[in-house]
């Protein structure tokens, strides 16, 4: 596809929120190695480019719902990589005070609304915010997304077939990386695309490549609209890719071989971008390197100022808790 139709500052700030997304999580990992890190961490590296592609195509007071595996969901938003990793740590200055860790980061006040570890809880909820919007009559739309794993639970099938009975405008994105956890998703649904399962609600359903996020732009963006406009649910399958296993601890992956992993590696999201900018000559390698070791100071930054902050106080235990 002909990315000619994106502006080059846009494509500029994809890439840049990629590469902010990718070195965030690679801190992240270090810092889970380092010991620093309270129980599991799940990172999406090979998801950058489904997750940053979609938020691009998003405007101003929209809202998003993330999963389990969501840091790079929360920084695009705007969350601070300050607040992430302070979160992760279980640090007093994380975005919900260190009570949360990784699989629950949240910051309405930027429309983060919240990440879920419960697996396909996210579109019920989601749901139920996008009716809000309608009622309100705001033109604002919700996205939610899940893993290829949430598509065979009671939540998926009850909250889609909410959404397109009530006619709300929600976006569901499925960010399938092809395991749920260790089971292959041809073991798990016999359709060849999870987009398919739009055909049973009535609604649109649509399965791009997720690893190019120029690809997932100009594919999702005319989506957003129509939902907006319309004011109805539409289905996306983002076919994504996780380089490294489902969590921090899962090393040995034996559920798939070094083989596949390397092929897809040959399709990087932040590779795939960067081919795409020197080829328009938005920046030059030279540039790009700039860029990058800016980035890595910032979350090398970010990850001092987490590790030399406070754990909540023990009369905090309960404060915000619901």
């Amino acid at each position: 596809m002909s990315f000619i139709s994106i502006p080059n500052d846009k494509i500029k700030s994809i890439y840049e929120k990629i590469l902010r997304c990718r070195i965030l999580e690679e801190s992240l990992l270090k810092a889970y190695r380092d010991g620093y890190v309270p129980g599991t961490l799940h990172l999406g590296i090979g998801h950058e480019g489904c997750v940053v592609g979609v938020i691009e195509a998003l405007e101003r007071g929209d809202l998003v719902i993330g999963t389990h595996r969501s840091h790079c969901h929360a920084l695009s938003m705007g969350m601070t990589p300050e607040e992430i990793i302070s979160e992760v740590l279980g640090k007093k200055t994380g975005c919900c005070g260190g009570k949360a860790g990784t699989l629950h980061l949240s910051k309405p006040s930027i429309n983060y609304l919240y990440s879920s570890s419960i697996v396909g809880s996210g579109i019920p909820i989601g749901v139920g915010v996008a009716y809000a919007l309608k009622y309100l009559k705001r033109d604002n739309i919700v996205v939610v997304f899940v893993g290829d794993g949430a598509v065979n639970t009671g939540a998926f099938h009850e909250g889609l077939n909410l959404a397109s009975i009530y006619d709300v405008p929600l976006l569901v994105v499925i960010e399938n990386n092809w395991y749920a956890i260790s089971v292959p998703i041809r073991k798990a649904t016999r359709i060849e695309k999870l987009s398919l399962r739009a055909n049973s609600y009535g609604i649109k359903g649509v399965t791009i490549d997720g690893m190019d996020p120029l690809e997932v732009y100009v594919n999702v963006k005319p989506l957003v609209d129509y939902v907006r406009r319309e004011k109805e649910p539409v289905l996306v399958e983002c076919i994504v890719y996780r380089f490294l296993g489902h969590h921090a601890g899962d090393v040995t992956q034996e559920y798939r071989s070094k083989e596949e992993v390397e092929l897809w590696r040959k399709r990087d999201p932040l590779l795939l971008i960067e081919e795409e900018i020197l080829k328009r000559n938005i920046m030059s390698r030279e540039e790009m390197e700039v860029l990058k070791a800016n980035v890595r100071d910032e979350m090398e930054r970010a990850l001092d100022y987490a590790l030399k902050a406070p754990y909540p106080e023990v009369e905090d235990m309960f404060k915000n808790v619901w």
